[in-house]
C-alpha cells in the first residue's frame, strides 16, 4: 500500500476517517475497511505506473501518498457515506496526475538510486550505415 491509517487520519483528520470507515456507529475505525480502500487505491495508481516503473514502488513517493489517500477517500464514499465536490474534485485531480506519470509527461521523481526514470516510449534516432548502396550504373 502507498498510504497508510496513519496517513489518511492525517491527510483528513481522525473524525472524516471515522465516518468514512464506521458504518456500524461503533466509534472506532474500521481497519478492514480502511485498509480495503487503501489496497484498492494502490492498485489502482498501479495500472497508471506499471508501464513506466518497477512496481511496488518502495518507498513511496511522498506525491503518492497523498494521491492514494484522495483516491481511498473516493472509494470509501458512496452507498450511505456522501460524496461531496470536494472528494470528486481531489479524485479526478489524482487520476489526472497518474495518466501524466502513465504517458511519460511527468515522473515521481528520483528513484531508489537517485536517478529519474526516463520514459521507454517515443522515437529513437540511430545512425548507421546505409543498407542500400548503389554499385554502378544499372545496378540495384
Amino acid at each position: 500500500m502507498y498510504a497508510t491509517a496513519a496517513d489518511m487520519v492525517r491527510q483528513f483528520t481522525h473524525r472524516e476517517v471515522l465516518a468514512l470507515t464506521d458504518p456500524e456507529d461503533t466509534g472506532d475505525i474500521d481497519q478492514v475497511i480502511l485498509d480495503g480502500a487503501l489496497v484498492a487505491a494502490s492498485a489502482e495508481i498501479d495500472t497508471y505506473l506499471s508501464g513506466r516503473y518497477r512496481l511496488p514502488l518502495n518507498p513511496a513517493p511522498q506525491h503518492l501518498v497523498r494521491i492514494c489517500c484522495d483516491i481511498a477517500r473516493y472509494v470509501l464514499t458512496g452507498d450511505e457515506r456522501q460524496v461531496t465536490d470536494t472528494i470528486t474534485d481531489r479524485y479526478k485531480a489524482a487520476v489526472r496526475f497518474l495518466e501524466l506519470v502513465a504517458n511519460g509527461k511527468v515522473t515521481l521523481g528520483p528513484g531508489e538510486n537517485g536517478v529519474t526514470p526516463s520514459s521507454d516510449g517515443g522515437v529513437q534516432f540511430v545512425q548507421g550505415s546505409r543498407v542500400f548502396v548503389r554499385q554502378g550504373p544499372g545496378a540495384f
